[in-house]
């Protein structure tokens, strides 16, 4: 019976032990949560100033060169069609190679400004 005593001293300190342990992680877990938090809330505060900081000197750009801003639309513009036009010679590749797998003549080759693609 003595026995069974000290085991039941054991067993309450290790569940006290146990629930420490647990408790010490939730404060552990808040304090992360919390420190996340405010790491978020500065991140987006500095993307913010940043964007503010580019808007501003985009707005400076057009209004003592707004040349330079329909260059850079321009240069834009011509990069998303060269990019498009690589799609789609990747599409008629896959094409060629579909109708070859299925035994079928050639459509003919598409034609972009005036090159065959």
């Amino acid at each position: 019976m003595a026995s069974d005593h000290s085991n039941h001293g054991l067993l309450a300190n290790n569940t006290n032990l146990v629930d420490d342990f647990e408790e010490a992680f939730q404060d552990n877990k808040e304090e992360l949560r919390t420190d996340a938090e405010q790491n978020v809330a500065k991140f987006i505060e500095v993307a913010k100033q940043l964007e503010t900081f580019f808007l501003q000197r985009r707005l400076q750009i057009s209004v003592l060169k707004p040349e330079q801003l329909i260059k850079e639309d321009c240069s834009e513009l011509k990069q998303e069609l060269a990019r498009k036009d690589e799609l789609i010679k990747k599409h008629y590749e896959k094409i060629s190679i579909w109708l070859n797998m299925l035994g079928e003549p050639h459509p003919p080759a598409p034609v972009a400004n005036g090159v065959p693609v």
